[in-house]
């Protein structure tokens, strides 16, 4: 049986309020963690120091509310390497990003992508967007298909990227009333995605942090059915024979 957990750790953006960070999503298969972006405040939703041992980071592109906790996870590792509790540096993996500037970073090592996850394939689709940002596939042997697409505009490229896929998070920063942004998703733009591309399930993220997720849900729900909120904490488990 092929089984993920999928564990959001932050679901607003452009900044962390209250029990709400910035976005990152934890996903368990096969006793492997892989963290899909750690904005701020989602380092507090990891199990330290046990998370560390097997965890490896993609960070999809370089805005802060999407990768400012490596730096906590960084010296985390520094602490737990000195205590002798964890013997492995971190992988992160990205494009077209430079963290020399992060400062301490010994303990993380990096690299350019990432291919496979615990025998499960990554396939990467890069967004509309401000500066590059790519959505995230993975595909385990089992055919279990999740998409975590970051932050994008419309694309009709999500679409087939995204087709049939067990489970998509999907950001949806905007409200219809909103001034919106071409580098971002409205809610209701993220239900059709949802619809034209047969997906099963459909977990809406990237929301402002004033604003109810109950809305976007609302929004969203007129053109796709199977829809949940991303909640900090509430694991999602995903199976398939």
């Amino acid at each position: 049986m092929s089984e993920i957990k999928i564990t959001p750790l932050g679901t607003v953006s452009p900044y962390p309020k209250g029990n709400h960070n910035c976005p990152g999503f934890l996903l368990e298969y096969n006793k492997e963690k892989l963290l899909l972006d750690c904005g701020s405040g989602t380092s507090r939703l990891l199990n330290m120091d046990s998370d560390l041992k097997n965890l490896s980071i993609i960070i999809s592109h370089n805005h802060l509310d999407h990768y400012s906790d490596l730096t906590t996870i960084a010296y985390a590792s520094y602490c737990y390497h000195n205590l002798g509790l964890i013997n492995k540096r971190i992988k992160v993996y990205s494009r077209d990003i430079n963290f020399e500037y992060l400062g301490n970073t010994h303990y993380l090592e990096f690299h350019n992508i990432m291919d496979n996850f615990n025998s499960a394939k990554l396939s990467y689709l890069k967004n509309i967007h401000d500066t590059p940002c790519y959505s995230t596939k993975i595909t385990t042997k089992e055919g279990l298909t999740i998409v975590y697409t970051a932050d994008t505009g419309y694309n009709e490229e999500l679409i087939e990227f995204s087709k049939n896929a067990d489970l998509l998070i999907c950001e949806s920063t905007f409200l219809k009333g909103q001034k919106g942004s071409k580098n971002h998703l409205y809610a209701f733009e993220a239900g059709q995605i949802a619809k034209l591309a047969n997906v099963k399930n459909l977990m809406l993220n990237h929301f402002w942090p004033e604003i109810s997720p109950e809305e976007y849900i609302n929004e969203a729900s007129v053109y796709f059915e199977n829809i949940i909120a991303a909640e900090e904490g509430k694991t999602l488990t995903l199976r398939r024979n």
